[in-house]
């Protein structure tokens, strides 16, 4: 009944002597190069070898086997021992007593003698994979106990396998690193197994002690215990390796832990088909020892980190964790959101203190020499657990401690508190971003990557003036909008020249500014409530600049030695809003502008042109050209500066069909209308060319005026001229011009002329006039003299030759100013006095502007 139970097949080839009796017996067995099958074993067993002395007898109870001197010997497993068997009369299956010394040379062969019959298949299977290399076992066997109970759960028996093991390669699950050179012992109980090891290896990293236990084959759940002394990366490299990588290691993946550990590990694995793997509970520790930890995204570093971490599944809590970080202490708490969730969240919480300098090398910025000082800061690792979600680092401060030597409106006092956020998003397949807050006065958000330097590229981003939000958009290339209260561009221009010197080019292509500025220095000029845009064109910057005053585009290449291109509708400067102070002809870059129509300082100018190079000591202005509708400008000039000496000089010619409208226009006087007739100048003076006084500049300049008249004199010389116009009627010297019947100097009020030239010569504080002529219907008036532009004096000789034999008046202006000024009075006391006959009257002029004394010769 027994033998048909197991269903044994026998191909034996034995020898041996001994009696065989109805109720007993006994044999020497001696079997060679034989197989057994049964179904208890997955397939057939080869014996080389088995010994043994079997004795056996019947009585009420049933039958006894005793095997004595047993030795069983195939290619892979040895053992000897004694034992009992007793075969009861109403029982199919014996009550065994076997205690053996066995022997097997390679683990990986002990699927070949797993009870297949009475283990559960996931049990087996695990079995099957988990050995895969060994050097011999060695151990006992006990079976003791009815077989029909094994395995005995219900201690009806025992069953006890017990080995000493030597380099075993266990693979308890194939998502998990193996352990490799177990060193200790294993222990089949009953239903049970346990791996105990003195000594393991596990990534080729030392393991002080593991235990491997399953408590029952028949609802196999792997249960680990281990403790391991190793490096952290190792403790890492674990980590990633195994399903923690989507827990614990996707939340550490982003740094690089280094230094010595204590890594406890305590798991229980679901081994039936039945249950998923996710049902596996893992949890440890970590304890840590002046461990470092370092970026991957970027060279933040944290050092000397000591404490301990718990960790289960994907819950990571940590109490205090002190450390160093920017080489200062810190303390860090750790606890996590949501946890046992696909979607939980770990909490890493800084508090420390760091130096600019530090910050500067952990994040690859230049801040030097700008902004320096120290700070308290309060920071925050956010760690997903979702490989999709991106993870954060957090830091905020009030820079209390912080000096920010930049212009306004940016600068900081060390004392002044400013709001400063800076957040890090890294991971979740995406390329690294930050977003910066400075005191609601900068925003910006940057798209970047590290370089094969360790330094940080700029690869898009957004930056805002202003309270305004700034985000990343999909294309390259950074854009830079909003609201400035106050830009002082020679101030910036000294900063950003310095930071071109100093700082590592980040790298992006600026796609576009757009300023709206309250206030903007340039150039010298004060202007308000700007609009500026700019995008980068043909290796340059196109600007567009738009005030309530000034409506144009210029034009920057990227090479400085080239033409600043301008372009205006209009421009208003007011001398007024310049500030020309510090501005330097050797800074100016080469310009070409055209201005539609330039108001300067309430004065119109239309169709305005100028171009300057240039030069080693300051500016060369090639060309300056107006085509207005009452007059043009032709002329060039040098601004110089050498050590500090400047000097300006201009040459060129003035034409004009109004010369009268001219001067009304430019608000130098209204004392002449009409006129047509140019100039010609070459003026110098030792200072900028907005610096000009009459005192200062020197030179020369010549006029020639024609057909004009010279209007608004007193009361008193209005009505003699009324009747000198009368008396003109008899004028030989005007006759042609009656016959022509043209009456217009008698129809019009003042004095008309119909040629007006003369030559100045400015020199030392003094207008040296040369030739002064006006030539009218009614007379001729020569000048000659000084007019004392710094003494504010005069000292001229006029003479006055009426061209009729009644008295007319002499009046006379040249361009407005002490030379008109000196002329007008003239003409009114020669009219006071009446002249009645044709006669030459020279007058000597002197005294102050106020006061002058005219004296007739």
């Amino acid at each position: 009944m027994v033998i048909d139970n197991w269903q044994p097949e026998f191909d034996l080839k034995f020898s041996g002597g001994g009696f065989f009796m109805p109720s007993s017996g006994n044999v020497n067995l001696l079997v060679r190069n034989s197989n057994v099958t049964t179904k208890f074993f997955r397939q057939s067993m080869p014996i080389k070898n088995i010994e043994s002395k079997i004795v056996w007898q019947r009585d009420d109870i049933g039958w006894k086997v005793n095997i004595s001197k047993l030795e069983f010997k195939d290619d892979w497993l040895t053992f000897y021992g004694d034992g009992q068997l007793l075969f009861p009369v109403k029982s199919q299956m014996p009550v065994v007593d076997i205690q053996l010394g066995l022997k097997l040379s390679n683990l990986a062969k002990a699927k070949l003698y797993y009870p297949i019959t009475v283990l559960p298949h996931s049990a087996t299977a695990w079995l099957d994979k988990a050995f895969i290399s060994s050097k011999s076992i060695y151990g006992k066997m006990i079976l003791q106990g009815p077989l029909d109970k094994f395995p005995f759960d219900n201690n009806e028996g025992r069953f006890l396998v017990d080995t000493n093991i030597r380099d075993v390669h266990l693979n308890y699950d194939p998502d998990w690193p193996h352990i490799e050179n177990i060193t200790g012992k294993m222990v089949f109980s009953n239903r049970s197994l346990t791996i105990s090891a003195n000594s393991a290896k596990i990534l080729h990293a030392p393991v002080k002690s593991i235990k491997t236990t399953i408590p029952d084959l028949e609802m196999p759940i792997l249960h680990v215990i281990a403790a391991i002394d190793t490096d952290s990366s190792v403790g890492l490299k674990f980590l990633n390796l195994s399903p923690l990588k989507n827990t614990v290691g996707r939340k550490l993946q982003a740094i690089n832990l280094i230094g010595p550990m204590k890594f406890g590990l305590e798991m229980d694995m679901p081994l039936s088909d039945d249950v998923p793997k996710k049902d596996t509970d893992v949890e440890g520790d970590i304890e840590l020892y002046n461990n470092n930890v370092h970026s991957n995204s970027w060279n933040f570093s944290i050092n000397n980190l000591q404490g301990n971490m718990h960790f289960n599944n994907g819950n990571l809590v940590a109490k205090e964790i002190r450390g160093k970080a920017f080489n200062r202490p810190i303390k860090l708490a750790i606890h996590t959101l949501n946890p046992n969730t696909d979607n939980n969240i770990t909490h890493v919480n800084i508090l420390g203190n760091a130096e600019v300098s530090e910050f500067e090398q952990a994040f690859s910025v230049k801040l030097h020499p700008y902004v320096f000082g120290n700070f308290n800061y309060h920071a925050l690792l956010q760690l997903h657990s979702s490989s999709s979600v991106q993870n954060t680092f957090k830091l905020n401060s009030d820079l209390v401690g912080v000096e920010v030597n930049l212009p306004e409106p940016f600068a900081k006092k060390a004392a002044s508190a400013y709001k400063f956020n800076l957040i890090g998003y890294f991971g979740g397949n995406k390329l690294p971003q930050v977003t910066i807050n400075y005191n609601d006065q900068i925003n910006a958000a940057l798209m970047i990557k590290k370089t094969d330097n360790n330094s940080l590229q700029v690869l898009a981003g957004d930056i805002k003036f202003g309270t305004g939000h700034a985000s990343v958009s999909a294309n390259s290339g950074l854009i830079i909008s909003g609201n400035i209260a106050k830009l002082d561009w020679p101030v910036w221009k000294d900063y950003l020249a310095k930071a071109k010197a100093n700082f590592v080019t980040i790298g992006p292509v600026i796609r576009q500014i757009s300023l709206n500025v309250a206030e903007l220095n340039v150039l010298g000029q004060l202007f308000k409530q700007v609009v500026l845009k700019i995008q980068p064109k043909n290796s340059g910057w196109d600007v567009a600049f738009l005030t309530p005053n000034i409506d144009g585009k210029l034009f920057f290449p990227s090479d400085d030695k080239a033409v600043i291109q301008g372009v205006f509708k209009k421009l208003f400067i007011s001398k007024e809003q310049q500030n020309l102070t510090t501005l330097k002809p050797q800074s100016l870059l080469p310009m070409h502008f055209k201005i539609d129509t330039l108001n300067y300082n309430g004065k119109n100018f239309n169709q305005v042109e100028f171009i300057t190079e240039h030069q080693t000591n300051g500016v060369k202005i090639n060309k300056i050209t107006v085509s207005d509708s009452k007059f043009s400008v032709d002329a060039s000039g040098d601004w110089v500066d050498v050590g500090n000496n400047r000097s300006s000089v201009f040459r060129g010619k003035i034409n004009s069909d109004d010369v009268g409208g001219l001067l009304k226009q430019w608000e130098l006087t209204d004392n002449v209308t009409g006129g047509k007739g140019s100039a010609t100048f070459v003026l110098r003076w030792p200072n900028s060319p907005y610096k000009p006084t009459l005192q200062t500049v020197s030179g020369t300049f010549s006029i020639q005026v024609k057909d004009g008249r010279i209007i608004h004199l007193s009361k008193q010389a209005e009505s003699k001229l009324g009747f000198g116009r009368i008396l003109s009627l008899f004028s030989l010297q005007s006759l042609p011009q009656r016959l022509t019947l043209d009456f217009s100097d008698l129809t019009k009020k003042g004095f008309g002329f119909n040629t007006m030239s003369g030559d100045f010569e400015l020199s030392g504080g003094n207008a040296l006039v040369r030739k002064i002529t006006i030539d009218g219907p009614s007379a001729l008036v020569k000048a000659n003299g000084r007019i004392g532009l710094k003494a504010q004096d005069y000292d001229i000789m006029l003479s006055a030759t009426p061209k009729i034999t009644s008295s007319i008046p002499v009046a006379a202006a040249i361009i407005g100013g002490p030379v008109a000024g000196v002329i007008s009075f003239i003409a009114d006391r020669m009219i006071s006095t009446a002249i009645k006959k044709t006669t030459k009257a020279t007058y000597h002029i002197t005294g102050s502007w106020d006061a002058p004394s005219v004296d007739k010769g």
